[in-house]
């Protein structure tokens, strides 16, 4: 439970790293909205663009390392985002796509 959390940390602070990096990755943040919102998630209300835009950058982590995508996001975060938030980094933020 120790390493989870751990591990969770790193990629938040990675996912932070890579939202506040370079003008490349805002591209990708703002398509990765787009792109939430063009399949009908709200990027206005709670957790607003910046916590999903995190979300989506932790997924990408994940995705990299091997782990279940949706891996340290809440049991209310994967409810709520978790498939279509996967879908939108993996076609809009992971790296290789």
């Amino acid at each position: 439970m120790k390493k989870m959390a751990l591990g969770a940390a790193a990629a938040a602070l990675v996912a932070a790293g890579a939202v506040l990096g370079t003008g490349s990755a805002h591209a990708d943040d703002q398509s990765y909205l787009a792109y939430l919102q063009s399949h009908g998630t709200t990027t206005t209300a709670f957790p607003g663009p910046g916590g999903l835009v995190m979300l989506g950058h932790i997924i990408c982590t994940n995705v990299q390392n091997g782990a279940d995508p949706l891996m340290g996001l809440s049991f209310i975060e994967r409810g709520t985002y978790g498939p279509p938030a996967e879908d939108a980094a993996r076609h809009e933020l992971c790296p290789g796509r």
